[in-house]
């Protein structure tokens, strides 16, 4: 994923990440790729890039998957939202995936995709939506639902780790859609949505498939059906010591990896105001009985292993239904 072109912040990181947080948070997603296949062969040219059976898959719902290369390193991660009993639509921070679907289209430059994320997600949505269709939305599905007058694909996902919607809408719209939603959501930057990833737990495909790394080793073993390897690393938290706030963190070329056995291969770290210190992800050995690890670029000091994710252990949150409260104003 190239970052060039997307927001970093719209001034003021914390408030951005507080606001999805506590409230609501507007977010720009539309750097995503997105393809299609139809037909009948749709299924088996969306199942030719990824191992996690598709059969399951009915319409109106959403599943993850994992694309490896031949020898089962992790190369992707992506979304299937099954549309109709013939057609699937695929959701890459990839081009390359998009254009590896067999007979599929390229929806890229047609579409935009713009998240709403945080507890008020619903509220900020009232007079917009049908709050109906939308509260009956389960955690990883969509349906078509029009936003403000505008025809649009919501999908029920939280890269977050808060409740919220995906919405999917032509390209020509998107302008009017992020104004519309700027009346009701703060807008976030990249940055504050790395930060609510790292404390969710979730992983970046640019940082954490850098190493040469299986799904197993990154902790999405249940995504994929491939045959187990041993696992030489594992993907853990860590809270650390820093001398600077880091801000969209990415490990540079000399990563070394596999790390030693007192080592950690950092691959993300923020600031997360929240909790007060510096957080991340990085790899171990899987076989490393120890607590506290040193990070041989010395750009981290005192890294500590932590249980993920930081923030909401059993994710409740994200898999939350909506209640009548949810749409009151948090004063009243």
């Amino acid at each position: 994923m190239c970052l060039e072109g997307l927001i970093r912040d719209y001034g003021d990181i914390d408030a951005e990440v507080a606001a999805c947080r506590n409230d609501v948070a507007l977010f720009d997603f539309s750097f995503m790729a997105r393809g299609a296949a139809a037909g009948p062969l749709a299924r088996q040219s969306v199942q030719a890039l990824i191992s996690r059976p598709l059969e399951a898959l009915r319409p109106g719902r959403i599943v993850y998957c994992v694309r490896t290369d031949g020898r089962g390193h992790a190369l992707a991660d992506l979304t299937v939202w099954q549309t109709n009993p013939d057609r699937y639509e695929v959701f890459s921070g990839r081009g390359e995936d998009i254009a590896a679907i067999a007979g599929g289209d390229d929806l890229t430059e047609e579409s935009c995709v713009l998240s709403v994320q945080g507890p008020g997600s619903l509220r900020a949505l009232v007079g917009l939506a049908d709050l109906d269709a939308l509260s009956q939305l389960a955690y990883f599905a969509h349906a078509e639902i029009e936003i403000g007058g505008i025809r649009c694909r919501v999908g029920r996902l939280g890269y977050t780790g808060e409740r919220g919607f995906e919405i999917v809408a032509p390209a020509g719209a998107k302008q009017r859609l992020w104004d519309i939603l700027c009346a009701k959501a703060r807008p976030a930057g990249f940055a504050a949505a790395d930060i609510l990833r790292i404390e969710a737990g979730f992983m970046l495909f640019s940082n954490e498939f850098r190493p040469m790394v299986t799904p197993a080793e990154a902790g999405l073993q249940r995504f994929d059906a491939a045959r187990a390897a041993p696992r030489r690393v594992e993907l853990v938290g860590f809270r650390a010591d820093c001398r600077f706030r880091p801000i969209l963190y990415a490990p540079d070329g000399s990563l070394p990896f596999p790390p030693r056995e007192d080592e950690i291969a950092i691959t993300s770290a923020a600031w997360s105001a929240s909790l007060g210190c510096v957080i991340g992800l990085g790899y171990v050995r899987a076989d490393a009985a120890r607590e506290e690890f040193v990070d041989p670029a010395g750009k981290f000091q005192k890294v500590r292993k932590a249980d993920l994710p930081f923030i909401d252990p059993a994710k409740r949150r994200v898999r939350g239904g909506w209640r009548s409260s949810d749409l009151l104003p948090d004063y009243l």
